[in-house]
């Protein structure tokens, strides 16, 4: 159990340098920093994981570091597809103009 409370507060130290670093992560919530934090902890766990096994490559921390699966899914933009890609349609009625 010692090892893993001593990784629970490495990847914390790890995950507070992470937040000094970026400015735009700076929500005071609770909730938002504790959800924030666990995804950083499964990402930083799985950059580790993949870093060692034998790959030609090395994978770091970085920015999006941070953000869920979902979030990268919707920073791709628009790219076109082979068929539905499980977005949903754009709603035009609310950026109609009223006058």
């Amino acid at each position: 159990m010692l090892v893993s409370s001593s990784l629970f507060e490495l990847i914390s130290n790890y995950y507070s340098l992470f937040k000094r670093s970026c400015d735009e992560h700076s929500c005071s919530h609770v909730y938002f920093s504790t959800y924030r934090e666990s995804i950083f902890r499964q990402n930083v766990r799985y950059i580790h994981s993949k870093n060692r096994s034998p790959i030609t490559y090395t994978l770091a921390v970085n920015h999006i570091t941070d953000l869920s699966k979902v979030e990268l899914k919707m920073m791709n933009g628009r790219r076109p597809s082979k068929g539905y890609n499980g977005g949903q349609p754009f709603n035009k009625n609310a950026y109609t103009v009223r006058s």
